[in-house]
């Protein structure tokens, strides 16, 4: 089945796929009731800037600039932030079935390549972020692409498809960081490939290397280089949690002291706090066991239970040995890669789901695989007799489990986001409509403000006590308090009896069946 097809050619698997990974975001960005609070925290302002020209101070935000420049692109013609940024998700989140199929097709075949490509489609976390205001779905897109035209380097000898690699390689890490991981795996491949006619030529093999590096660097230098003059050091990016890993690789490799960067140092400080809390595991002998517990927690509930088994069929149980030469190898060690950073991570830092998305797409594959080792094994065990006179063909069977798959997860994919937290754009909506611009918000809700359009004055996470409370929206010219029925309590103990009417009038209440509650109120001058 390496060159069938299931539909009957490339073109009408695609075009199906294509539709299907569409027609799911789409309904998806229609059931997204509020964006993520990356969105509004640290996409939007400089996507902001960007469509303004201010490129310096877009970029002095310290995020990857490409997922912002597309929005930035995008609100040119659609007029509005949001929903550009929704839509550049949508977009790359549905294309990314196109290098996921080839890969696919590449190394397992036809109905492997339409399968994996139909669980990118319903990956219940790769839908809810390319319905979302976040830059997974397109790093994603060029992390995959990066991949596929990667391998196919590797087999062939085409320098286009090479020079496309580096590219797509650029372009993933002006997205996001992590995406140098795909240049420093490739490259030793390169580098040490043997060509099947004329053996190792290292002549040949440094020359790809110089192409694919040549390539990487027409999109990234620039941003590199304004790094190095941002910074003052030779760096990959300015977020506080590569930076740290950047610093660790410095010491430990090339004995060097680099400073610590401030935003590095508040990022330790917050990692510290979330460790005193219990969301990070904690320093000691288990803290290596914890973070694999929580690697594999966070990988299985990103990939989906039911994938992740199929994706262990499919790379453990096979009826021919894995083809390390030129298919299985160089992507085996891309997951390694990753999975030895997230591991880290896991272990160290903090971590979240969304940090697994791009390694759970590539580990579709061979969850596609695994349907075919599947039906092969089921094929041997059900006999004829045990069937009576049903006869099922391989088409079939397979057919049957894909469709039996797609039905089991799918309740999970088409699912609402945030609808219990519709209260907090209505929140700030009102506030928007009944206020002069820029109003001053107290709240510890980022999405409250950004509907509002305000300036956030941040309540906090800690302990306080309501006089506190009261006296620092007076000190610093809040207008309007926002807070949560559930979550103020926990911030304030007692918040609701003592409130007193001359200190803040409610002004505004969202108090419909399963939303969450949030009060809007006027603080008071005395």
């Amino acid at each position: 089945m390496h060159k069938e097809s299931a539909l009957g050619n490339e073109k009408r698997d695609l075009i199906f796929l294509l539709g299907f990974a569409l027609a799911l975001r789409i309904l998806l960005y229609k059931w997204t009731y509020l964006i993520a609070i990356d969105g509004t925290g640290f996409y939007l302002k400089p996507a902001q800037y960007f469509a303004s020209g201010q490129w310096m101070d877009g970029l002095a935000i310290g995020y990857h600039p490409l997922y912002p420049i597309l929005v930035a692109s995008f609100s040119k013609v659609l007029g509005d932030f949001e929903l550009s940024g929704q839509m550049v998700s949508v977009l790359f989140g549905t294309l990314t079935v196109i290098p996921i199929y080839y890969l696919a097709r590449g190394t397992f075949g036809g109905w492997s390549a339409f399968i994996s490509s139909l669980f990118l489609a319903i990956l219940p976390r790769h839908v809810a972020h390319s319905a979302d205001f976040l830059s997974d779905p397109t790093y994603t897109f060029f992390f995959i692409s990066a991949v596929w035209l990667g391998w196919e380097a590797l087999r062939g000898d085409d320098w286009k498809i090479l020079f496309l690699a580096g590219l797509a390689t650029g372009l993933a890490y002006l997205t996001r960081a992590e995406g140098i991981g795909v240049l420093l795996t490739l490259g030793p491949w390169l580098l040490f490939r043997r060509m099947h006619s004329q053996g190792w030529n290292y002549r040949r093999n440094g020359y790809a290397c110089f192409i694919l590096l040549f390539s990487f660097l027409l999109v990234a230098s620039p941003y590199i280089l304004y790094l190095r003059y941002y910074t003052g050091a030779w760096t990959i990016s300015r977020k506080p949690a590569v930076d740290r890993v950047v610093v660790l690789i410095k010491r430990k490799l090339f004995f060097q002291k680099p400073k610590v960067a401030k935003a590095t140092e508040e990022f330790d400080d917050i990692i510290q706090r979330l460790g005193e809390r219990g969301k990070v595991p904690a320093i000691g002998g288990s803290r290596w066991f914890r973070g694999l517990a929580s690697f594999f927690k966070f990988f299985v509930v990103t990939c989906h239970p039911l994938l992740f088994v199929l994706f262990i069929i499919g790379l453990v149980r096979r009826k021919v040995p894995p083809h390390w030469a030129e298919r299985e190898g160089f992507l085996l060690s891309i997951v390694c890669l990753y999975g030895l950073v997230l591991y880290g991570l896991s272990s160290l830092s903090y971590i979240s789901h969304r940090y697994f998305l791009s390694l759970v797409a590539l580990c579709l594959i061979w969850s596609g695989r695994g349907i075919l080792e599947l039906l092969h094994w089921l094929l041997q065990r059900v006999s004829s007799e045990k069937l009576g006179k049903i006869h099922i063909t391989a088409t079939k069977g397979m057919v049957l489990l894909t469709v039996m798959t797609v039905v089991i997860i799918l309740p999970a994919t088409i699912h609402p986001q945030r609808a219990e937290k519709r209260g907090r754009k209505e929140a700030g909506l009102w506030i928007k409509n009944n206020s002069a611009s820029r109003p001053s918000v107290c709240t510890d809700m980022v999405r409250v403000n950004y509907y509002a359009g305000g300036r956030m004055i941040f309540l906090g996470e800690e302990k306080i006590l309501y006089p506190e409370i009261v006296e620092r929206a007076r000190r610093e010219g809040a207008e309007f308090l926002v807070v949560s029925n559930k979550k103020i309590e926990s911030i304030c103990p007692g918040f609701f009896k003592s409130r007193r009417p001359e200190d803040l009038e409610e002004v505004f209440r969202t108090d419909k069946g399963g939303w969450e509650t949030i009060i809007v109120y006027r603080v008071l001058r005395r």
